[in-house]
């Protein structure tokens, strides 16, 4: 059986992982991204430059959700339950 390369997480099990690592047990968690933006003339040639932005993820993050937002209206999949969470 070949050996896996490469595994892929939803944004669901991304929050958990974060919310596991931090030993957090209450209080509701959305992960999000730190964002760099750089912006210039891009192209592949003079002629065919164009302005445009690139956007890099610096880094992830997870934030507590207050009680009141309306994330927690819809149930939105990046946001986890800490208290929800079973026993790693």
């Amino acid at each position: 059986m070949a050996e896996p390369t490469q595994y892929s997480f939803t944004l669901q099990e991304l929050a958990e992982l974060l919310v596991r690592k931090q030993g957090i047990t209450e209080g509701r968690w959305a992960v999000g991204f730190d964002l760099s933006i750089g912006v210039g003339i891009m192209g592949p040639n003079e002629v065919d430059a164009r302005p445009g932005a690139m956007i890099q993820i610096s880094g992830v993050n997870i934030s507590k959700v207050p009680p009141d937002s309306p994330a927690n209206a819809n149930e939105a999949v990046f946001i986890v339950d800490a208290a929800a969470l079973p026993s790693a």
